[in-house]
Protein backbone atom coordinates (compact mmCIF):
# COMPACT_ATOMS: atom_id res chain seq x y z
CA UNK A 1 0.00 0.00 0.00
CA UNK A 2 1.40 3.17 -0.73
CA UNK A 3 2.17 5.36 2.75
CA UNK A 4 1.01 8.95 3.05
CA UNK A 5 3.43 10.17 5.31
CA UNK A 6 6.56 11.30 3.99
CA UNK A 7 6.58 14.89 3.74
CA UNK A 8 9.16 15.11 6.75
CA UNK A 9 9.30 18.94 6.30
CA UNK A 10 6.08 18.97 7.97
CA UNK A 11 7.09 17.16 11.08
CA UNK A 12 7.26 19.36 14.34
CA UNK A 13 10.90 19.40 15.92
CA UNK A 14 9.44 17.35 18.41
CA UNK A 15 8.24 14.78 15.85
CA UNK A 16 11.61 15.30 14.07
CA UNK A 17 13.16 14.26 17.23
CA UNK A 18 11.15 11.19 17.36
CA UNK A 19 11.74 9.77 14.36
CA UNK A 20 14.98 10.27 14.46
CA UNK A 21 15.51 8.82 17.96
CA UNK A 22 13.26 5.29 15.82
CA UNK A 23 16.45 5.42 13.59
CA UNK A 24 18.87 5.29 15.86
CA UNK A 25 17.04 2.65 17.26
CA UNK A 26 16.23 0.37 13.88
CA UNK A 27 19.39 1.44 11.62
CA UNK A 28 21.83 -0.86 13.37
CA UNK A 29 19.72 -3.69 13.02
CA UNK A 30 18.63 -3.04 9.37
CA UNK A 31 21.24 -0.52 7.61
CA UNK A 32 23.44 -3.22 6.06
CA UNK A 33 20.24 -4.65 4.49
CA UNK A 34 19.95 -1.35 2.98
CA UNK A 35 23.19 -1.12 1.33
CA UNK A 36 24.58 1.53 3.78
CA UNK A 37 28.23 1.10 5.29
CA UNK A 38 29.51 0.92 8.64
CA UNK A 39 30.33 4.44 8.96
CA UNK A 40 26.75 5.60 6.93
CA UNK A 41 24.81 3.96 9.89
CA UNK A 42 27.25 5.22 12.90
CA UNK A 43 26.42 9.14 11.09
CA UNK A 44 22.79 7.95 11.34
CA UNK A 45 22.64 6.46 14.83
CA UNK A 46 24.52 9.41 15.69
CA UNK A 47 22.33 11.98 14.33
CA UNK A 48 19.98 11.75 17.12
CA UNK A 49 21.46 13.18 19.45
CA UNK A 50 22.39 15.91 17.53
CA UNK A 51 19.46 17.05 16.51
CA UNK A 52 18.28 16.90 20.11
CA UNK A 53 21.40 18.93 21.35
CA UNK A 54 20.79 22.14 18.40
CA UNK A 55 17.21 21.49 19.39
CA UNK A 56 17.51 22.14 23.06
CA UNK A 57 19.89 24.88 22.49
CA UNK A 58 17.27 26.67 20.66
CA UNK A 59 14.61 25.60 23.29
CA UNK A 60 16.39 27.35 26.13
CA UNK A 61 17.14 30.46 23.99
CA UNK A 62 13.68 30.99 23.51
CA UNK A 63 13.10 30.54 27.08
CA UNK A 64 15.95 32.98 27.76
CA UNK A 65 14.13 35.47 25.25
CA UNK A 66 11.09 35.04 26.79
CA UNK A 67 12.28 35.51 30.47
CA UNK A 68 13.24 38.70 29.24
CA UNK A 69 10.45 39.85 28.07
CA UNK A 70 8.91 38.97 31.13
CA UNK A 71 11.31 40.97 33.03
CA UNK A 72 11.01 44.01 30.87
CA UNK A 73 7.29 44.06 30.88
CA UNK A 74 7.25 44.17 34.73
CA UNK A 75 10.04 47.06 34.32
CA UNK A 76 7.84 48.65 32.14
CA UNK A 77 4.88 48.47 34.08
CA UNK A 78 6.86 49.85 37.49
CA UNK A 79 8.24 52.31 35.21
CA UNK A 80 4.56 53.33 34.24
CA UNK A 81 3.19 53.46 38.45
CA UNK A 82 6.36 56.03 39.13
CA UNK A 83 5.55 58.19 36.34
CA UNK A 84 1.78 58.49 37.35
CA UNK A 85 3.43 59.05 40.87
CA UNK A 86 5.64 61.58 39.66
CA UNK A 87 2.17 63.63 37.69
CA UNK A 88 0.18 63.01 40.48
CA UNK A 89 2.33 65.09 42.96
CA UNK A 90 2.86 67.49 40.16
CA UNK A 91 -0.74 67.91 40.22
CA UNK A 92 -1.05 68.33 43.88
CA UNK A 93 1.42 71.16 44.30
CA UNK A 94 -1.05 73.09 40.82
CA UNK A 95 -4.09 73.50 43.34
CA UNK A 96 -2.57 76.23 45.13
CA UNK A 97 0.13 77.20 42.31
CA UNK A 98 -0.54 81.01 41.04
CA UNK A 99 -1.81 81.20 37.83
CA UNK A 100 1.23 81.38 36.16
CA UNK A 101 3.25 79.20 38.05
CA UNK A 102 0.48 76.46 37.42
CA UNK A 103 0.51 77.25 33.20
CA UNK A 104 4.39 76.39 33.85
CA UNK A 105 4.12 73.32 35.36
CA UNK A 106 1.08 72.12 33.21
CA UNK A 107 3.04 72.60 30.01
CA UNK A 108 6.66 71.51 31.25
CA UNK A 109 5.28 68.34 32.56
CA UNK A 110 2.56 68.15 30.07
CA UNK A 111 0.33 67.17 33.21
CA UNK A 112 -2.93 66.22 31.75
CA UNK A 113 -1.64 64.42 29.12
CA UNK A 114 -2.16 60.47 28.53
CA UNK A 115 0.17 57.50 28.52
CA UNK A 116 1.19 56.76 24.78
CA UNK A 117 0.11 52.92 24.12
CA UNK A 118 3.61 52.41 22.94
CA UNK A 119 6.31 52.02 24.82
CA UNK A 120 8.50 54.11 22.82
CA UNK A 121 5.54 56.62 23.79
CA UNK A 122 5.96 56.44 27.55
CA UNK A 123 9.97 56.61 27.58
CA UNK A 124 9.78 59.84 25.63
CA UNK A 125 7.27 61.45 28.83
CA UNK A 126 9.52 60.18 31.40
CA UNK A 127 12.38 61.55 29.66
CA UNK A 128 10.82 64.65 29.04
CA UNK A 129 9.29 64.66 33.02
CA UNK A 130 12.96 64.13 34.21
CA UNK A 131 14.05 67.24 32.16
CA UNK A 132 11.70 69.19 33.87
CA UNK A 133 12.48 68.13 36.89
CA UNK A 134 16.18 68.74 36.66
CA UNK A 135 15.70 72.53 35.25
CA UNK A 136 12.67 73.36 38.48
CA UNK A 137 15.54 75.13 40.40
CA UNK A 138 16.22 77.39 37.97
CA UNK A 139 12.92 78.04 36.10
CA UNK A 140 10.32 78.15 38.47
CA UNK A 141 12.46 77.91 42.23
CA UNK A 142 8.94 78.55 44.19
CA UNK A 143 8.33 74.51 43.53
CA UNK A 144 10.46 72.08 45.28
CA UNK A 145 9.78 68.63 44.19
CA UNK A 146 10.38 65.70 46.16
CA UNK A 147 14.27 63.81 45.48
CA UNK A 148 12.28 60.49 46.06
CA UNK A 149 9.79 60.44 43.79
CA UNK A 150 11.85 61.75 40.77
CA UNK A 151 15.09 60.27 41.38
CA UNK A 152 13.20 56.66 41.63
CA UNK A 153 11.51 57.86 38.17
CA UNK A 154 14.91 58.40 37.01
CA UNK A 155 16.58 54.66 38.29
CA UNK A 156 13.41 52.62 37.01
CA UNK A 157 13.84 54.72 33.33
CA UNK A 158 17.45 53.23 33.06
CA UNK A 159 16.74 50.10 34.27
CA UNK A 160 14.23 49.57 31.61
CA UNK A 161 16.71 51.36 29.01
CA UNK A 162 19.45 48.78 29.89
CA UNK A 163 17.47 45.30 29.87
CA UNK A 164 15.69 46.63 26.42
CA UNK A 165 18.66 48.16 24.66
CA UNK A 166 21.43 45.61 26.18
CA UNK A 167 20.14 42.51 27.57
CA UNK A 168 17.15 41.67 25.25
CA UNK A 169 19.07 42.37 22.08
CA UNK A 170 21.95 40.05 22.79
CA UNK A 171 19.34 37.43 24.19
CA UNK A 172 17.70 37.83 20.35
CA UNK A 173 20.79 37.37 18.42
CA UNK A 174 21.49 34.41 20.45
CA UNK A 175 18.08 32.67 20.17
CA UNK A 176 18.81 33.50 16.22
CA UNK A 177 21.78 31.89 15.89
CA UNK A 178 20.48 28.80 17.73
CA UNK A 179 17.42 28.60 15.23
CA UNK A 180 19.90 28.93 12.22
CA UNK A 181 22.13 26.03 13.41
CA UNK A 182 18.91 23.69 14.67
CA UNK A 183 17.29 24.10 11.45
CA UNK A 184 20.95 23.58 9.27
CA UNK A 185 20.85 20.19 11.33
CA UNK A 186 17.26 19.51 10.59
CA UNK A 187 17.43 20.03 6.92
CA UNK A 188 20.42 17.61 6.72
CA UNK A 189 17.90 15.46 8.56
CA UNK A 190 15.09 15.52 6.22
CA UNK A 191 17.20 14.97 3.05
CA UNK A 192 18.49 12.03 4.83
CA UNK A 193 15.78 10.65 5.94
CA UNK A 194 14.41 11.12 2.02
CA UNK A 195 17.06 9.09 0.84
CA UNK A 196 16.51 6.56 3.53
CA UNK A 197 12.62 6.13 2.46
CA UNK A 198 13.27 6.04 -1.32
CA UNK A 199 16.23 3.24 -0.39
CA UNK A 200 13.78 1.38 1.45
CA UNK A 201 11.11 1.18 -0.91
CA UNK A 202 13.28 0.67 -3.71
CA UNK A 203 14.65 -2.50 -1.79
CA UNK A 204 11.64 -4.14 0.61
CA UNK A 205 8.77 -2.64 -1.30
CA UNK A 206 6.20 -0.05 0.41
CA UNK A 207 4.38 -2.43 2.28
CA UNK A 208 7.10 -4.18 4.57
CA UNK A 209 6.75 -3.60 8.84
CA UNK A 210 10.41 -2.78 8.50
CA UNK A 211 9.60 0.78 7.60
CA UNK A 212 8.18 1.34 10.73
CA UNK A 213 10.97 0.02 12.52
CA UNK A 214 13.43 2.60 11.18
CA UNK A 215 11.22 5.65 11.65
CA UNK A 216 9.91 6.44 8.04
CA UNK A 217 5.80 5.37 8.45
CA UNK A 218 3.26 5.93 11.73
CA UNK A 219 2.19 2.22 12.86
CA UNK A 220 -0.89 3.00 11.84
CA UNK A 221 -0.12 2.67 8.59
CA UNK A 222 1.27 -0.57 9.14
CA UNK A 223 -1.12 -2.90 11.28
CA UNK A 224 -4.67 -1.54 12.60
CA UNK A 225 -5.07 -1.95 16.18
CA UNK A 226 -8.71 -4.27 15.78
CA UNK A 227 -7.36 -6.35 12.38
CA UNK A 228 -5.36 -8.65 12.09
CA UNK A 229 -1.68 -8.17 11.22
CA UNK A 230 -0.72 -8.59 7.53
CA UNK A 231 -0.29 -12.14 6.68
CA UNK A 232 -2.03 -13.53 9.62
CA UNK A 233 -5.40 -15.56 8.89
CA UNK A 234 -8.55 -13.94 10.02
CA UNK A 235 -9.89 -14.57 13.62
CA UNK A 236 -11.61 -17.88 13.48
CA UNK A 237 -9.61 -19.48 11.51
CA UNK A 238 -8.28 -22.60 12.89
CA UNK A 239 -5.58 -22.03 14.74
CA UNK A 240 -6.40 -18.39 15.75
CA UNK A 241 -8.53 -18.13 18.81
CA UNK A 242 -11.03 -15.71 19.53
CA UNK A 243 -10.13 -12.85 21.73
CA UNK A 244 -10.43 -14.26 25.35
CA UNK A 245 -10.11 -12.46 28.70
CA UNK A 246 -7.52 -9.43 28.79
CA UNK A 247 -6.52 -6.97 30.83
CA UNK A 248 -3.40 -4.81 30.49
CA UNK A 249 -0.20 -3.31 31.47
CA UNK A 250 0.84 -1.54 34.75
CA UNK A 251 3.20 1.04 34.22
CA UNK A 252 5.48 2.44 36.81
CA UNK A 253 6.99 5.83 35.86
CA UNK A 254 11.01 7.23 37.13
CA UNK A 255 11.95 10.13 35.91
CA UNK A 256 15.79 10.82 35.54
CA UNK A 257 17.88 13.11 33.20
CA UNK A 258 16.33 13.45 30.27
CA UNK A 259 14.76 10.10 30.99
CA UNK A 260 12.19 8.10 31.70
CA UNK A 261 12.61 4.86 33.05
CA UNK A 262 9.42 3.03 32.06
CA UNK A 263 8.30 0.19 34.13
CA UNK A 264 5.13 -2.46 32.85
CA UNK A 265 3.75 -5.05 34.13
CA UNK A 266 1.38 -7.46 31.60
CA UNK A 267 -1.34 -8.27 33.69
CA UNK A 268 -2.70 -11.34 31.45
CA UNK A 269 -3.33 -12.42 28.16
CA UNK A 270 -1.65 -9.36 26.79
CA UNK A 271 1.10 -10.43 24.38
CA UNK A 272 1.47 -7.35 22.47
CA UNK A 273 1.88 -3.83 23.91
CA UNK A 274 2.36 -0.58 22.01
CA UNK A 275 4.06 2.15 24.04
CA UNK A 276 3.48 6.26 23.21
CA UNK A 277 3.77 9.59 24.71
CA UNK A 278 2.73 12.73 24.43
CA UNK A 279 4.21 16.45 26.02
CA UNK A 280 1.29 16.69 27.95
CA UNK A 281 -1.69 18.64 26.56
CA UNK A 282 -0.55 19.02 23.19
CA UNK A 283 -2.19 15.59 22.09
CA UNK A 284 0.23 14.89 19.70
CA UNK A 285 0.72 11.15 20.88
CA UNK A 286 3.77 9.66 19.38
CA UNK A 287 4.60 5.94 18.69
CA UNK A 288 7.98 4.75 20.87
CA UNK A 289 7.87 1.19 20.62
CA UNK A 290 5.86 -2.08 20.41
CA UNK A 291 6.77 -5.34 22.27
CA UNK A 292 5.80 -8.44 21.18
CA UNK A 293 5.62 -10.29 24.85
CA UNK A 294 5.18 -13.87 24.99
CA UNK A 295 7.10 -15.19 28.06
CA UNK A 296 8.51 -12.29 30.06
CA UNK A 297 6.38 -10.36 32.56
CA UNK A 298 8.02 -7.89 33.76
CA UNK A 299 9.63 -5.16 31.01
CA UNK A 300 11.98 -2.06 31.96
CA UNK A 301 12.31 0.29 29.25
CA UNK A 302 14.53 3.81 28.87
CA UNK A 303 12.66 6.04 26.69
CA UNK A 304 15.03 9.48 26.29
CA UNK A 305 12.69 12.08 25.70
CA UNK A 306 13.36 15.17 23.49
CA UNK A 307 13.64 18.20 25.77
CA UNK A 308 12.62 18.45 29.50
CA UNK A 309 8.37 19.04 30.54
CA UNK A 310 5.87 16.79 31.72
CA UNK A 311 5.27 13.93 29.40
CA UNK A 312 2.37 11.76 29.75
CA UNK A 313 3.01 8.25 28.82
CA UNK A 314 0.49 5.32 27.65
CA UNK A 315 0.73 1.91 26.99
CA UNK A 316 -2.15 -0.19 24.87
CA UNK A 317 -1.94 -3.66 25.11
CA UNK A 318 -3.42 -6.05 22.36
CA UNK A 319 -3.84 -9.83 22.53
CA UNK A 320 -3.37 -12.11 19.16
CA UNK A 321 -5.94 -10.76 17.12
CA UNK A 322 -5.45 -7.37 17.71
CA UNK A 323 -8.19 -6.65 20.06
CA UNK A 324 -7.37 -3.49 22.69
CA UNK A 325 -7.16 -4.16 26.26
CA UNK A 326 -7.36 -1.92 29.38
CA UNK A 327 -4.95 0.96 28.16
CA UNK A 328 -2.14 2.28 30.92
CA UNK A 329 -1.44 5.80 31.44
CA UNK A 330 0.91 7.77 33.71
CA UNK A 331 2.05 10.89 33.77
CA UNK A 332 5.91 12.38 35.46
CA UNK A 333 8.00 15.45 34.80
CA UNK A 334 11.40 15.22 33.23
CA UNK A 335 14.29 17.68 34.09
Amino acid sequence: MPYNNNSFTEDTDAQHSERAHTLANGIGDHGTDLLYTPAEITEMQGYADEFDAAYSVQVEENADVDAKNVELSAKFEELKSQYVSCQDYIRGEMVLASGHDKEYLNERFDIYGELPRTRQGVQIMVRAMLTGYDSIGVELPSVTLPAVLFEALRTLSGEYTNIAEDEIRDEEAEKKAATVLKNEVRRRGEKMFSRLRHRAISLWGDDDPRMLEIGLVPKSQIWTPGQPEPGEPEPGVEGVPWPGPMAGFEVNLIALPLTTEIIFTRIFDCPKCVLERELEGTGAWAFITEYDLEEEEILPFRDNVPHPGKWHYRATPFNAVGEVGVVSEGTIEVV
